[in-house]
């Protein structure tokens, strides 16, 4: 994996991942086929957008990366932490906002107990560039002093669901 063929939220996404599976202790002792993948992301690959409207704005379409697509799309998440971990069983991306991550836990919860996986990494990543609501209104309650409206957002967590059989 290249981490310049990344964007930000895939490689929190990635790297939390790694840090469930090392804890829950659940590489090599699941069957591949039974191990899933759930990754919540409200935007994708928002950074990455950005910058090739950046490269499109000042240099032209001749210089937008070839990787900027699979940087993009919200699913490049799950599909390396589903590569670098071999959970060839399900494996799914949920758009839902700030509740993505929530989301895919529950729905992972759901798949287990319907019993399409014994395992599932689940959980949600996200990475917004700092100065992407730079022209926001402010809350008319808000005054210099309480609010920023230079806003980053970097979040990331994962767990591993497993079946209790």
């Amino acid at each position: 994996m290249e981490v310049r063929k990344l964007d930000l939220y895939a490689q929190y996404g990635i790297a939390a991942a790694a840090e469930a599976v090392a804890d829950s202790g659940i590489a090599g002792n699941i069957k591949p086929e039974r191990f899933g993948v759930y990754v919540g992301s409200g935007i994708g690959g928002f950074g990455s957008i950005t910058n090739a409207q950046d490269i499109l704005r000042d240099k032209g379409p001749a210089r937008i990366p070839a990787a900027t697509v699979p940087m993009i799309i919200a699913n490049i998440a799950a599909a390396h932490i589903a590569i670098r971990h071999n959970a060839t069983g399900v494996n799914l991306p949920i758009l839902t906002a700030c509740a993505t991550g929530a989301n895919s836990i529950g729905e992972a919860f759901l798949a287990i107990r319907m019993g399409a996986a014994d395992a599932i990494i689940a959980g949600g990543a996200e990475a917004l560039p700092d100065g992407v609501f730079a022209g926001a209104e402010p809350p008319p309650q808000a005054t210099r002093e309480n609010v920023s409206i230079n806003i980053s957002a970097i979040a990331k967590i994962f767990f591993i669901l497993t079946s209790l059989k």
